[in-house]
C-alpha cells in the first residue's frame, strides 16, 4: 500500500527491510528472465521509494532568490490549479498500451536491473541540504523513470543534475543530446511544507505580481521551463510533490494537487517524460472555430448533401485563412482533423468506412482517392507515419503514398492514397501477384525496412492486379536480419507456393 514518508519511518523495521531487499532481488532476476515480461511489471518492481529521516537541526525555510535572468524572463500571469491531470494522463489509452508492451531490448533490461536491485527500504540521510534531496530524487525516481520511459521511446535519456550557470536553471533534468524533456525543482521538505501554503493562495486570483516579494518555488520553475522551452516539470520534496504543465502562449502555470506518497512515484515521472515526447496537439484556432461551427444544430438540421457542401466549404475557407484541414463524417456527425506536420491535401471529407483493425479504423474520401486511417494509439500513427514518410524517397516501391499525419486534438490519423481492396488469400493469388509481394518485401528489405504484419488484410490489389502493401504500424527499421524475421517466412512459403525455379530472380 502507498504510504507517506512518515508513515513508512514509523513502521521501519530492520528485519522488515531484510526480506523486503531479499524478495526484490529474486522478483528482479525472474523478471529479467521473463520475456513476456512488460515494462507495466518493470514499474511495479521499483514502487517502493525509501524513506527520508527529518533533520531537526536544520529549520531553515530560506530558498534560493531569483536571479537577474530569472526576474526578466515573461511574467507568470496566473497558477491554476488542475488537480487530477496526472491521473488523467496516468489512465490514458497512451500511457496503458505504453505499459502493456513486452520489456524487449536486452541492453535497457540490464540497465534498470542494476535499480530494481537497489536497496529501496534504508531509511535516507536527513536532509540537511538540497544537494542531498537532488541526490534522493535522482538515485530513487527520475533515473529509473528515464531508464524505462527510454526504452519505451527508443530514446537514450540523460538524467541529471541541471547545470548551474548565472543561476537559471533547475536542480534535475531528463534531456537528450538535443532536447530538454522535463526539469525538476527541488526542495527540502521544511522549505516546501513553509512555502506551500502561499503557493496555494495565488491559484486563484487573476493576477499578481512578478516576482512578488517572497521567494517560492512557483518562480524558479516556470523560468526553467521557458529557458529551455519545455512544457513538464515538477516541485519536487521528501514531504511531496506537485507536477505543473504549461501551454504554449497563455503565460500561466497549471499545477496537480500534492501527491504526499512516493510508492508510484518512478511511474508518474515515466509518464510525465512520455507525455513530454507526446504532448496533445492543439488545433489552430480557426480551426477550433470550424469545428464548433459544425457542432451547431442549424448545421445538423439540413440535408446530408447541402451538409458536405457547407462542411467543404468550411474546409475550403480554413485553407484560406491559414488553417487547413479535412473532415470526417461518421454517423456521430463531423469531426475536423488538422496537419500535424506541413503535409496537407486539398480540403476532403471523409465518410466512407472501408474496415477497422487493431490498430485503427480506415475511412474513403468522397471522391475516391484518398484513405483516412484514424488511429486508437498516438504511438502506432506516429510509427506508421515516420515509415510511410521514409518510403517516399522509394517510388518504385508499391506502398501507399503518405500525404500526411492528422490530429483532431484527440485522436491520430494518417492520409495515404487509396491501393484497392483487400485479398481474400495471399497463397491462393496468382503468380503474378504472389511475384508483386516478394518483390515488395525484398525492396523493403534492401531499404532496411521489415513490415511484421504480412497478411491478406495488408495487402490490396486494385482494378489493373497492382499490389500494395499497407499498415506499417508494426514495421521496424533494422541495420542487418532479424533474429526472427515474419517477412522471410511468407517470402519463402510465396515460392514454396509457386515452385523456387520461378523466383530466383527475388532473391
Amino acid at each position: 500500500m502507498a504510504r507517506t514518508n512518515a508513515g513508512k519511518l514509523a513502521t521501519y523495521s530492520d528485519e522488515a527491510r531484510d526480506a523486503n531487499l531479499q524478495n526484490a532481488h529474486e522478483s528482479a532476476t525472474s523478471w529479467l528472465g521473463n520475456d513476456s515480461s512488460t515494462y507495466r511489471d518493470a514499474l511495479r518492481l521499483c514502487m517502493h521509494v525509501p524513506p527520508v529521516l527529518r533533520d531537526g537541526e536544520c529549520k531553515s525555510t530560506a530558498t534560493k532568490a531569483l536571479s537577474d535572468k530569472e526576474r526578466d524572463t515573461r511574467p507568470l500571469r496566473k497558477i491554476v490549479i488542475d488537480r487530477d491531470w496526472l491521473d488523467t494522463l496516468l489512465g490514458s489509452e497512451y500511457i496503458q498500451s505504453c505499459l502493456d508492451n513486452p520489456y524487449r531490448p536486452k541492453q535497457s533490461r540490464m540497465k534498470l536491473y542494476s535499480h530494481l536491485v537497489t536497496d529501496r527500504w534504508q531509511p535516507q540521510p536527513p536532509e540537511c541540504n538540497e544537494s542531498r534531496t537532488n541526490d534522493f530524487h535522482l538515485t530513487y525516481i527520475v533515473r529509473p523513470a528515464s531508464v524505462v520511459a527510454g526504452s519505451i521511446l527508443g530514446q537514450n535519456f540523460t538524467a541529471t543534475y541541471a547545470a548551474t550557470s548565472n543561476n537559471t536553471t533547475g536542480d534535475l533534468e531528463v534531456r537528450t543530446a538535443d532536447r530538454w524533456y522535463i526539469i525538476s525543482e527541488d526542495k527540502r521538505g521544511t522549505v516546501f511544507e513553509a512555502h506551500l501554503p502561499a503557493l496555494l493562495s495565488l491559484a486563484g486570483p487573476d493576477t499578481f505580481p512578478w516576482p512578488v516579494p517572497t521567494v517560492n518555488p512557483r518562480e524558479p520553475i516556470w523560468a526553467q521551463l521557458l529557458e529551455y522551452d519545455i512544457l513538464y516539470g515538477k516541485l519536487f520534496s521528501s514531504l511531496g510533490t506537485i507536477y505543473v504543465y504549461r501551454k504554449r502562449g497563455d503565460d500561466m502555470m497549471y499545477i496537480s494537487k500534492v501527491y504526499e506518497d512516493f510508492d508510484e512515484e518512478v511511474l508518474r515521472t515515466t509518464a510525465l517524460i512520455l507525455l513530454a515526447h507526446n504532448p496533445p496537439q492543439s488545433p489552430p484556432l480557426m480551426s477550433r472555430v470550424l469545428a464548433t461551427v459544425a457542432e451547431q444544430p442549424i448545421v445538423h438540421s439540413v440535408s446530408s448533401w447541402l451538409k458536405d457542401k457547407a462542411f467543404q466549404f468550411m474546409l475550403i475557407i480554413g485553407t484560406v485563412y491559414g488553417a487547413p484541414g479535412i473532415g470526417l463524417k461518421t454517423s456521430n456527425g463531423y469531426r475536423l482533423f488538422y496537419p500535424v506536420g506541413q503535409e496537407n491535401i486539398f480540403p476532403s471529407i471523409f465518410s466512407r468506412r472501408l474496415g477497422s483493425g487493431a490498430s485503427g479504423t480506415v475511412f474513403l474520401s468522397t471522391d475516391g482517392r484518398h484513405v483516412l486511417k484514424v488511429f486508437a494509439n498516438q504511438e502506432r500513427a506516429r510509427s506508421e507515419a515516420n515509415m510511410l514518410a521514409a518510403c517516399l524517397e522509394y517510388p518504385h516501391i508499391n506502398v501507399p503514398t503518405f500525404r500526411g499525419l492528422y490530429s483532431d486534438g484527440h485522436r491520430f490519423a494518417i492520409v495515404m492514397s487509396y491501393a484497392g481492396t483487400g485479398m481474400e488469400n495471399i497463397f491462393i493469388a496468382s503468380d503474378d501477384q504472389k511475384r508483386q509481394i516478394i518483390t515488395i518485401l525484398t525492396a523493403l528489405h534492401r531499404k532496411n525496412i521489415h513490415h511484421h504484419d504480412v497478411r491478406a488484410d495488408n495487402i490490396l490489389v486494385d482494378h489493373r492486379g497492382v499490389v500494395t502493401l499497407v499498415d506499417y504500424d508494426k514495421a521496424v527499421t533494422v541495420n542487418g536480419k532479424c533474429s526472427y524475421c515474419s517477412d522471410i517466412e511468407v517470402i519463402d512459403a510465396l515460392r514454396d507456393s509457386m515452385g523456387r525455379h520461378e523466383t530466383n530472380s527475388y532473391m
